[in-house]
């Protein structure tokens, strides 16, 4: 009976869940000055992101208007590139949700930084 052939396993983690902090451990603490950096770049990543998700959506909506002419023949590769624009659609969806919750923790950690500089 063979072995079964040895996979290669991932030298880091698979998943981005971070991991329980250890008591000494400490979290990086960015400056104001850097979370608006960061806040800049990605209000740009979402400005971007949601014009190829309009894209994606017009495109779809687009397909779906003109098969109305095919009736019941459609070939199969435009089914496949409905279902995959469609399920790009979705993903870049998801991906400008977790961007917006992510502007949402920097304006809470600036928020933070500024009443603490105030209560100080």
């Amino acid at each position: 009976m063979k072995n079964p052939p040895e996979t290669h396993k991932a030298e880091y983690p698979l998943t981005l869940v971070p991991t329980a902090k250890q008591p000494n451990e400490t979290s990086a603490d960015f400056s104001a000055e850097e979370l608006r950096e960061f806040k800049d770049l990605m209000l740009c990543m979402l400005d971007e992101k949601r014009m190829d998700h309009e894209l994606l959506k017009s495109t779809l909506s687009f397909q779906q208007n003109s098969s109305a002419s095919y009736n019941w023949l459609e070939d199969a590769a435009g089914v496949f590139f409905k279902k995959e624009t469609a399920h790009l659609a979705e993903k870049q969806a998801r991906f400008i949700e977790r961007l917006q919750l992510a502007l949402i923790h920097i304006e809470n950690k600036l928020a933070s930084k500024k009443t603490n500089r105030i209560a100080v």
